[in-house]
């Protein structure tokens, strides 16, 4: 099963008028491939409280966030790992 959560408008911290896209249409958008089976739009700060909920074995993050060491992104001790994804340009 494949779940994935948008951030939402509120907490997306990039910069002037951002995001671009509304978080309706980002979520509509990847609902809309086959391969999601749910998509949630996230107002938390971090993913820390979803990732607790859904315990997923497998936490994907923007390859952006690697070398991020704040501790959001350590791998959780009920067994779950994350992999890191870059989008090719």
């Amino acid at each position: 099963m494949l779940v994935v959560s948008v951030s939402a408008d509120s907490v997306v911290n990039k910069g002037f008028a951002r995001p671009y896209i509304p978080e309706q249409l980002r979520a509509e958008n990847l609902a809309a491939l086959l391969v999601v089976d749910y998509v949630t739009i996230d107002d938390g700060e971090w993913a820390g409280p979803i990732l607790e909920l859904l315990q997923p074995n497998i936490y994907v993050k923007g390859k952006e966030y690697q070398d991020v060491y704040d501790g959001r992104f350590r791998p959780r001790t009920s067994g779950g790992r994350i992999a890191w994804w870059q989008v090719a340009v």
